[in-house]
């Protein structure tokens, strides 16, 4: 995940830059997910209201690659009831584990192994400092 310079106009261009440079640089096929700051702000203030006041919980953001929606990839998640969470927002799915069953968790997003195709996962306190970063707050 990263959070697109001003003066780069397409998300989509320097999306398709990374991933080529990214390929010819180390041999591997990889996706990326870019987004304006404006995009990463909208992501981390409409995180699932449990996520602001629970403090029991390990807080996971999955970007999603285009065209992937939201609906799609809730689809692929295994949720372990009364342990994992998950909720569709704007590009991203919001997953939450309880911390003290981390152990019983069935996340990642996807046992598939095409996974890491359609989704980055990221916590989400790295996201707010990364936000908070390229401007100063969120």
């Amino acid at each position: 995940m990263l959070a697109h310079p001003k003066r780069e106009r397409s998300g989509a261009k320097l999306t398709k830059r990374i991933e080529d440079a990214v390929s010819r640089t180390f041999g591997i096929t990889s996706r990326v997910v870019v987004l304006s700051h404006a995009q990463l702000k909208a992501v981390l203030t409409d995180v699932p209201t449990t996520w602001k006041r629970r403090t029991d919980l390990r807080r996971n953001i999955a970007f999603l690659c285009h065209p992937v929606t939201a609906s799609q990839a809730l689809k692929a998640v295994d949720v372990k009831p009364g342990v994992d969470a998950v909720e569709p927002g704007n590009g991203v799915l919001y997953m939450s584990t309880t911390l003290s069953a981390l152990r019983s968790s069935r996340f990642p997003v996807s046992r598939s192994r095409n996974s890491s195709r359609r989704s980055s996962l990221s916590n989400a306190a790295s996201d707010e400092d990364i936000a908070t970063e390229s401007s100063g707050s969120i």
